[in-house]
């Protein structure tokens, strides 16, 4: 952990620089809205009065968001880019609305629906989660990290999302944005627990905006290979960023291009098991087939010629709930 000296004396800067740039820059996302306020409005607002409106109720630390809302957006959003998610959020809220709505829904429909998201099994969480709330819990959320994590799907970092984001409480949020920001900005590369730090450098009262900078910055200015350094707001309290210039570099980021990226061994996605399992579950969203014609196709169309490596697959997906068998067919949900 970073000493309480520097912490001291970096964060209050930090707070307001990071501040400043996202009431310029931070997105304005339809998940963000707050209970009671609706951002998008019918009318001539510019698009400065629309960014003023959205950010005035992104710090009113009174007002909450609804829970399913931050759910489906973060489990959309895990290992999917914000550009691929918003049109599948907006459509998901109008056939879904609701979390009872998504309750009454079949396993069926909402992997149908799901088709070119990937990673099926979030979505079948979602539905697993809102038949929990509103069965088991009587339509009552759980607040606690612990209770929340005891949901389907749902592990440390959406369980904070939820309480930071949905219920307005004082916890810090770690993706892989706030994260690097945090290792950068701190100087804090392999940090034992990201999620108490996180939680120290919390500004008063502010985390639910606090954490969405943080996410913001790390996606649009801090990237991880091309951080726009010469632009940053931080990089005169930046740690990597003064290190770099007492090497002899303009910038953290100019350091960066001197640095040769891992080689890692490319295996064509085309070949991996996630490509097929994602074949198998699109070939059954609106038809059942049985086995041997199930496979007959992934061979044909996919060339999975494996037997073996298709069963196996199969047998995976339907202990997961994503396919059944039922008397020689294959189909899903």
């Amino acid at each position: 952990m970073k000493s309480q000296t520097v912490l001291q004396r970096k964060v209050p800067k930090f707070h307001d620089e990071l501040f400043v740039w996202w009431r310029q820059n931070g997105r304005v996302l339809p998940w963000r809205e707050k209970l009671g306020e609706k951002v998008v409005v019918e009318g001539d607002l510019s698009q400065g009065e629309l960014r003023e409106r959205a950010f005035k109720t992104y710090f009113a630390s009174s007002l909450q968001r609804d829970p399913y809302k931050i759910v489906v957006a973060e489990v959309m959003l895990q290992q999917t880019q914000v550009e691929r998610v918003l049109p599948k959020y907006e459509a998901w809220m109008e056939c879904w609305p609701q979390l009872s709505d998504l309750a009454t829904a079949t396993l069926a429909e909402v992997l149908i629906f799901w088709q070119g998201l990937g990673y099926n099994r979030r979505a079948r969480f979602l539905w697993l989660l809102a038949k929990e709330i509103t069965g088991k819990r009587n339509g009552v959320w759980p607040t606690t990290e612990v209770e929340l994590m005891q949901l389907p799907g749902i592990g440390r970092y959406t369980a904070r999302a939820l309480q930071s984001f949905a219920f307005g409480q004082q916890v810090g949020v770690v993706d892989t944005n706030v994260k690097r920001v945090l290792e950068r900005v701190l100087g804090v590369a392999d940090s034992g627990n990201y999620f108490a730090l996180a939680d120290e450098v919390l500004p008063p009262d502010q985390a639910d905006p606090w954490n969405q900078a943080l996410m913001d910055f790390g996606a649009l200015l801090c990237t991880a290979r091309t951080p726009q350094c010469t632009v940053c707001p931080l990089q005169k309290i930046c740690e990597v960023n003064a290190k770099a210039k007492k090497n002899g570099f303009a910038n953290f980021a100019e350091f960066l291009t001197t640095q040769k990226p891992a080689v890692k061994k490319k295996i064509r996605f085309e070949d991996t098991d996630r490509f097929f399992r994602g074949r198998i579950v699109d070939t059954l969203r609106h038809r059942q087939f049985t086995v041997k014609k199930l496979e007959k196709m992934m061979e044909d169309e996919f060339g999975l010629s494996d037997k073996p490596r298709f069963l196996r697959l199969i047998t995976a997906l339907e202990k997961e709930g994503i396919i059944q068998k039922t008397k020689g067919l294959v189909k899903i949900g």
